[in-house]
């Protein structure tokens, strides 16, 4: 107990609750089905009177099962033929037989808990500051899992786009990650004074950690030490952040077609303000990195004041990204519905052709949009997850690193554990997590931008 403390209770207590109660209690699914309602394909009763020349009255009334059985999906229908799709509530039974229903339950559910995990020892923290240097902390291994998951998911959705039957989303995927791969490398060279990464920094302090190690454990006075080269580190992440953004082109593309569909759905001012805020608020936290814009112009010496309150500019920044994740989150069920929303769209465009088509055709453009709303679902989430993530990993880091030299009178001798009284890791990781959360947001904005443009002028 004396490495872990408290947070192994906290540990052991969330897991119950995931294994426990989540298939009774669970927030993913809650936010996935409760408000939203679905299109339904035309049944029997609608088309038979299409289909045949008798003219019957047209139910109303929820189809079955057995309303979809009778006809044969050979039949043909005008394309101009009128008739309304009926609706029914989305609810938990209708997304057991959905791909990735239970990746995304999963995904939101124990990102949840995780988050729990590091409010609790976050607030551990700051009533016993000591336990930073003297414990383990057991929320970043949560958070760490949570963004492994979340990766795993969006690798298998990406997985799909790579089959022969979709060579062109095949080759999308592959353009994009080059043309991330050059844009990190060139984004890299930029100099510290301009983003604020602290790159350069940690590498110097991670090489001194390094050099005093290897001197403590060698014989004799080290002539010099095989670090790995700066180049070599940045090339690595470079290629480790492109390949991430592979995984996000589609779910960016999904995004803007989402946000577009919204703005066209009759809303009042104030929600397309919102609407509008939420789709530039990566932008917005860009700015937060760059220099001139961020530090130089909001913060003085280095605190911000908010509300009256003096704040660093870590937990400013740290504030505005948390704010930005729950603004999505809250919108969840806006463009859900109005992906849902498509497949009335698409009959209303096939009413305005001439012809014929089958019924099989006709239910099928509106049963496929349901069909992949988990997958839509796990793809506008993702991100947010992804960043939310980050952010917490690079605040602990720094805040570690900010209370490091205060706490180290009271951490005990020098003999104690050399990476964690000399900052061995964590200062690099900072660092890169910093850069990593940075190109989350840049990657996000920019298929964003990528995806409006396709879906205006094509």
């Amino acid at each position: 107990m004396g490495v872990f403390g408290i947070q192994l209770v906290v540990t052991m207590i969330m897991a119950s609750f995931l294994h426990k109660l989540a298939p009774y209690f669970s927030f993913g699914r809650w936010l996935a089905t409760a408000g939203l309602k679905r299109y339904l394909p035309p049944p029997d009763s609608v088309l038979r009177p299409v289909c045949s020349r008798g003219k019957k009255k047209l139910g109303t009334a929820a189809p079955g099962l057995g309303d979809y059985l009778f006809l044969d999906g050979s039949l043909t229908v005008p394309k101009s033929t009128s008739y309304k799709l009926l609706t029914a509530p989305v609810i938990a039974s209708d997304l057991q037989f959905i791909h990735y229903s239970s990746d995304f339950q999963w995904l939101v559910d124990f990102t949840s808990a995780a988050l729990m995990v590091h409010v609790i020892t976050a607030a551990y923290h700051y009533l016993r500051p000591a336990a930073i240097l003297s414990e383990y902390n057991l929320s970043v291994i949560w958070i760490l899992a949570a963004f492994v998951f979340t990766v795993k998911v969006l690798a298998s959705l990406t997985r799909v786009y790579f089959s022969e039957e979709l060579s062109r989303e095949r080759s999308i995927c592959i353009v994009f990650a080059t043309l991330f791969l050059v844009c990190s490398l060139a984004i890299l060279l930029v100099d510290e004074e301009i983003l604020e990464f602290q790159l350069d920094k940690t590498y110097e302090d991670i090489t001194g950690s390094v050099v005093k190690l290897l001197e403590s454990q060698a014989s004799e006075p080290l002539k010099g030490a095989a670090l790995i080269p700066k180049w070599a580190l940045k090339m690595g992440l470079a290629v480790l952040v492109s390949a991430l953004s592979a995984l996000l082109v589609f779910p960016g593309f999904r995004f803007a077609e989402m946000h577009f569909e919204t703005l066209v759905s009759p809303r009042s001012a104030v929600t397309k303000t919102v609407l509008h805020l939420n789709y530039i608020s990566p932008a917005l936290c860009l700015a937060l990195w760059i220099r001139p814009f961020g530090r130089g112009m909001l913060a003085e010496a280095d605190t911000v004041s908010v509300l009256g309150m003096e704040v660093s500019y870590e937990s400013f920044r740290f504030g505005a990204l948390v704010a930005a994740c729950l603004l999505r989150v809250l919108l969840f069920k806006v463009y859900l519905q109005s992906y849902l929303n498509q497949a009335k769209l698409r009959v209303d465009e096939l009413k305005k052709d001439q012809g014929r088509i089958t019924v099989s055709e006709l239910r099928k453009k509106v049963s496929t949009i349901f069909a992949f709303y988990s997958g839509v679902a796990v793809q506008y989430m993702a991100p947010v997850v992804m960043t939310l993530s980050l952010i917490i990993l690079v605040y602990v880091s720094s805040d570690h690193h900010l209370h490091s030299a205060d706490l180290e009178s009271d951490s005990g001798s020098e003999d104690g554990n050399v990476f964690r009284s000399s900052g061995f890791g964590i200062s690099l990781f900072h660092g890169c997590l910093s850069f990593a959360c940075w190109w989350l947001c840049f990657t996000t904005f920019l298929t964003s931008g990528f995806g409006t443009v396709l879906r205006i002028f094509l």
